[in-house]
Formats: structure tokens, sequence, C-alpha cells
């Protein structure tokens, strides 16, 4: 796993869209690449589903806080 943290060092609580970032789960994340006879593959497949964001779909980060996270940099393969 791969630590890194997000920093608000304004005045004011922050609300991020988690979209496209390591805080969103699942495949929805850029973080992987599709693969076909070693070729990247574009796949917007899952994103294009998508409806308007929601609440949940919110980072919050107070004033002057730090919100730590965790990305899985571990290689993964499906062969």
């Amino acid at each position: 796993m791969l630590p890194f943290k997000i920093r608000n060092t304004g005045p004011q609580a922050l609300r991020l869209l988690d979209w496209n970032t390591p805080f969103e789960p699942g495949w929805f994340a850029p973080f992987v690449t599709l693969l076909r006879d070693g070729r990247p593959v574009t796949d917007r497949g899952a994103g294009m589903k998508r409806g308007e964001p929601a609440a949940p779909d919110d980072v919050a980060i107070r004033a002057m806080r730090t919100r730590p996270g965790r990305w899985p940099a571990t290689p993964w393969s499906s062969t």
C-alpha cells in the first residue's frame, strides 16, 4: 500500500469529489490500466454509466487538516 495525504491549508472546509482519486473505491478510479495483447485499451464503460455526483461521493477535509489515504500500488494481472 502506498500512503498519501491531502492537506487543506485554507481557512474553510473543502468538499472534494472522490471520483478519479485514490479515495474512490473499485474500478472507477483511473489507476487501472487495461491491456489487450500488451497494448492499452481505452475503457470508458463504468465512468460513462455514472449519474450526477451525490453527497456520498464527496471527501470532506476540514480547514487546516490532513486527510490520509492508502492506494494499492502492487502490480495486478488477470493472467
